[in-house]
């Protein structure tokens, strides 16, 4: 979580394909995303998908189509798989929660 949270893969991108394929990995074959089901990892997720997102079309069109190196271009691809799998983490969370109420109280504290 500390790589995502201090965007360390913008130095490294390899440690955004570690992260992504750790996550691809959790999610596909260990089928435990209940491990990410912590306030301090949601919050962390939440901040990598509304990275970026802006409601003024003149400034996302401007955002949209900047200069892009292939080590950008890399990071970036990395970036939306590992969005993907934060989207699936996500959408499984409010599905359990909607079952159990008490989630929500589980997630405030570590495993």
């Amino acid at each position: 979580m500390q790589i995502l949270r201090d965007k360390d893969y913008e130095k490294n991108p390899l440690l955004l394909d570690a992260t992504t394929s750790f996550f691809s990995r959790v999610i596909n074959q260990l089928k435990a995303t209940f491990i990410f089901f912590q306030l301090d990892y949601l919050i962390v997720f939440h901040n990598i998908l509304n990275e970026n997102k802006v409601t003024n079309s003149l400034v996302r069109g401007l955002i949209e189509n900047p200069a892009i190196t292939p080590n950008q271009k890399r990071i970036e691809d990395q970036l939306n798989k590992l969005k993907g799998n934060l989207h699936l983490i996500i959408r499984e969370y409010v599905s359990l929660l909607q079952k159990n109420k008490l989630l929500a109280i589980e997630s405030l504290f570590r495993f």
